[in-house]
């Protein structure tokens, strides 16, 4: 019997042009989708970085909004009166109530002069 003998063709050169076009055109797609993902990339840090500036100016001026126009204590006495009559009076609270009434007017008026100043 006769052994069997299997040749390898080796590749035609229209097969080799064919595999080196492939090749090249498989390079060509990788390089566009590096450099597209480079640049996706970049336009994302781009934009995170615009947010976060957005972000910072309106918190700022979110702060400048609630910063107090008057930053001296109002009412220092009539809270230490309050203060001193409770515990003074533990568990009589009716007995402050002038100093609490004093209290009370002072505060309004605080914010009456803060409104209209």
């Amino acid at each position: 019997q006769r052994p069997i003998i299997q040749y390898i063709e080796e590749p035609s050169l229209s097969a080799l042009k064919v595999k080196q076009e492939k090749e090249e055109e498989m390079r060509k797609l990788e390089d566009y989708w590096k450099t597209r993902l480079r640049q996706q990339q970049e336009e994302h840090v781009e934009a995170a970085k615009l947010r976060e500036d957005e972000f910072n100016k309106n918190s700022s001026m979110v702060k400048s909004l609630f910063i107090a126009a008057n930053r001296k204590p109002i009412c220092r006495g009539e809270t230490d009166l309050v203060k001193d009559c409770y515990n003074a009076n533990p568990g009589q609270t009716l007995r402050c109530r002038e100093a609490v009434s004093s209290f009370y007017n002072c505060v309004s008026d605080a914010r009456l002069s803060s409104s209209s100043g």
